[in-house]
């Protein structure tokens, strides 16, 4: 990742380029256009090689849009790709940092923000997966990651687990497919889809190979607390 300064000008603005080099799969020309469809992806399907929701490069544009910025792509198919956002900047006063800059207050412990668990996180995305792990032992609970579905099959056959939290999208073996598998040894412990997909379509998949509850990403680490507490609850009030 880089970070240039391109121009300046004497009223303090300065165009920034901030880019993102790469040197994986690359992109054919014919289809760079598409990178900017919302909910788009060259490859579409649930157990695909590469994770994502076909919205981060739309809502980037979005954003350097209402900034007066515009998004670049520069790819070589099979070789690799640079993504560049050109951002014109004005530099801020020293009042107008010093307002930006966070108040920190203390705040008191809530009994709902703890969840004691053993938690099977089957996630292929790498920042999806430190974020969820890090809200979840922020909890106190003990996290386990499987990279893809297959994984977590197998984890879920040799250890024991609390919950399992289920992206459906991954490779080798996608989330549903995880799921009924799990279910032909394993019709207790709960599982929880984790997926950006929100649709009423997506929710009914889940249920129907055996999933528990279905929370959509982004999502509140209450929510998740909540969801993954009352699966709990439910396995120990028929226990």
């Amino acid at each position: 990742m880089s970070l240039s300064p391109l121009i300046r000008w004497p009223n303090l603005v300065c165009h920034y380029r901030f880019s993102v080099s790469d040197d994986g799969i690359g992109i054919k020309n014919a289809d760079i256009d598409k990178l900017f469809n919302q909910l788009s992806q060259l490859d579409s399907g649930s157990d695909r090689a590469h994770g994502g929701t076909g919205l981060g490069l739309v809502i980037v544009s979005k954003l350097a849009g209402l900034m007066n910025g515009t998004v670049d792509v520069q790819s070589t198919h099979n070789e690799g790709s640079c993504f560049s956002v050109y951002l014109p900047l004005v530099k801020a006063t020293e009042e107008e940092y010093s307002s930006t800059q966070p108040v920190i207050t203390k705040k008191a412990s809530s009994n709902s923000n703890q969840l004691i668990a053993k938690i099977l996180l089957v996630e292929d995305n790498k920042i999806n997966q430190m974020v969820a792990k890090k809200i979840l032992e922020k909890a106190g609970s003990e996290v386990t990651v499987a990279n893809n579905g297959l994984e977590g099959v197998e984890k879920m056959q040799t250890l024991k687990f609390d919950a399992v939290l289920m992206d459906c999208q991954m490779p080798v073996m996608d989330g549903l497919t995880a799921t009924t598998k799990i279910r032909e040894f394993d019709n207790i412990t709960p599982i929880i889809a984790l997926t950006a997909n929100a649709q009423d379509s997506d929710r009914e998949a889940c249920m129907k190979v055996g999933m528990n509850d279905f929370i959509s990403k982004p999502f509140r680490p209450d929510a998740l607390y909540s969801a993954i507490k009352n699966q709990m609850a439910k396995v120990s009030a028929h226990a």
